[in-house]
């Protein structure tokens, strides 16, 4: 038990400073990024709330102790994943470098295990978001929105990111119906499928 407690307190440390990187790119990308005028209002959000959360579930993710590698993976994925809730957040815009390059970097690993389903997982949760924002335009589904959506296939297989994307999907609604009840706003997703997709994260491996 006290070598799992250990794992767990270095797991939380790890992704707590993970989490922290994450908001330290964030901010330095945010001075470029533009919101859309019809977009989604500006939340801040409180970056120790983002940095508890992942240290959290940094210590559940050590006290189930998967393969080391994949610890690692997780917690590079998780900078990104923390930068994508604190940009959507505030400007309603996620930017490319923080859903490709974990993307990529997932594929890559896929391949080097050979499973092939790492790139099958991402390609099928990202279709049917791809769609909702050709159709919208990119308003009513923003493509970062698609995007993270095939990060989270790569990272949780096709079922796992069904099951948290429909959570996300109608937490969102719920909070857009309780905050917007007066007027047709819109609201950033993306935080909703960061929260679903990082909550999943410990069970997955």
């Amino acid at each position: 038990m006290a070598a799992a407690l250990a794992a767990a307190l270095i797991g939380a440390m790890i992704f707590g400073a993970a989490a922290t990187c994450g908001i330290f790119a964030a901010n330095a990308v945010l001075p470029k990024l533009q919101g859309f005028e019809d977009g989604p209002p500006g939340v801040d959000f409180p970056p120790a709330a983002l940095i508890g959360g992942a240290a959290v579930i940094g210590a559940v993710m050590g006290f189930r102790t998967p393969p080391l590698d994949q610890l690692v993976i997780t917690a590079i994925v998780t900078v990104c994943l923390v930068a994508i809730w604190y940009c959507d957040a505030k400007t309603g815009i996620i930017p490319d470098v923080f859903t490709l390059v974990p993307l990529g970097l997932l594929v890559i690993y896929g391949f080097v295990q050979h499973d092939p389903m790492v790139l099958a997982s991402a390609a099928i949760m990202f279709v049917p978001f791809a769609v909702l924002a050709f159709i919208s335009k990119g308003r009513g589904m923003g493509w970062g929105d698609a995007k993270l959506a095939a990060l989270g296939g790569a990272l949780l297989g096709v079922s796992g990111a069904t099951v948290a994307f429909v959570v996300a999907s109608l937490a969102a609604a719920l909070a857009a119906w309780l905050k917007y009840r007066s007027r047709n706003a819109p609201i950033a997703l993306g935080p909703y499928l960061v929260a679903a997709i990082a909550a999943s994260l410990p069970f997955t491996f």
